[in-house]
């Protein structure tokens, strides 16, 4: 799932990783207007999280 940054820090130093703070507002709105999109193609979509829907 995921890792806390400093137990990695020496593998994407290595990989010349790029890493970003997150931004959730950001992330709820982009779900949001994939939901909508997603609903007006699929008559049942059901969330099952903020980056995933089942249909």
């Amino acid at each position: 799932m995921g890792a806390p940054y400093f137990q990695v820090k020496d593998i994407l130093d290595k990989d010349q990783a790029k890493v970003f703070s997150s931004n959730f507002q950001l992330y709820s709105d982009f779900s949001k207007r994939a939901l909508t999109l997603l609903e007006t193609h699929c008559p049942k979509v059901e969330l099952y999280s903020v980056d995933e829907a089942l249909f």
